[in-house]
C-alpha cells in the first residue's frame, strides 16, 4: 500500500529546479525529495560524528590511534604472509 501523500508549498522556481534535478535520475519528484532528505540526514550524522571525535580527550585519541596502528600493521603482515 503506498504512503499517504500531501502537498508542500514551495516557490514555482524551486519546484521547477527540483523537477529539472530529478529528471533522468529519479522516477518521480517525490523520489528526488526523499533522496535529498536522506542526504541531509547523512550529512548531519557525519557532522555529529565529527563533533564527537573533536570532543575526544587527547589521551583517548592517542590510545585509539596507537591501537589502530597496531591493527593496521597486523593486517599488513597477515596480507604479506598470505602471498
Amino acid at each position: 500500500m503506498p504512503s499517504p501523500m500531501t502537498t508542500i508549498r514551495v516557490p514555482v522556481a524551486t519546484r521547477d529546479q527540483l523537477r529539472r534535478n530529478a529528471e533522468g535520475r529519479f522516477s518521480t519528484l517525490g523520489g528526488y525529495v526523499s533522496h535529498l532528505v536522506e542526504v541531509d540526514e547523512h550529512i548531519e550524522r557525519m557532522a555529529a560524528f565529527g563533533r564527537a571525535v573533536a570532543q575526544t580527550p587527547p589521551q583517548v585519541m592517542e590510545e585509539y590511534l596507537a591501537e589502530a596502528a597496531e591493527w593496521e600493521r597486523a593486517e599488513l603482515a597477515d596480507g604479506l604472509a598470505c602471498q
